[in-house]
């Protein structure tokens, strides 16, 4: 088995993690803090999971869809955060951009699976 480091997808999640937490550190309104930004927060951790068990599980398949829900859910709050006033135009092109990029990596490897 590979090291976490070591698989794209992995590191592509866990540094976006790193953004939410600073987005939500820094930037977020204190009512979008503890909302959206909790919400955003909980399931970018709960993708880097799924992916970790992907990994290291035999049954792929079922985690990467559970993953892949996970990321849809990511896209709506972002575009939530946008519609709020609480990330710019930039800010939401960064990040959707960087969603997207887990997204493809997470549906070729689904496709593999099958």
């Amino acid at each position: 088995m590979s090291s976490f480091k070591e698989v794209p997808v992995f590191k592509a999640c866990y540094d976006l993690n790193i953004e939410f937490f600073n987005l939500q550190k820094k930037k977020l309104s204190r009512s979008a803090k503890y909302t959206i930004g909790d919400r955003l927060i909980n399931n970018s951790l709960s993708l880097l999971s799924d992916i970790q068990r992907a990994m290291v599980d035999g049954n792929r398949k079922i985690v990467l869809e559970v993953a892949l829900e996970r990321v849809g859910i990511i896209r709506v709050l972002i575009r939530l955060l946008k519609d709020t006033d609480e990330l710019s135009t930039k800010e939401l092109i960064r990040y959707a951009t960087r969603v997207e990029n887990i997204s493809k990596q997470l549906t070729g490897w689904y496709s593999k699976s099958k």
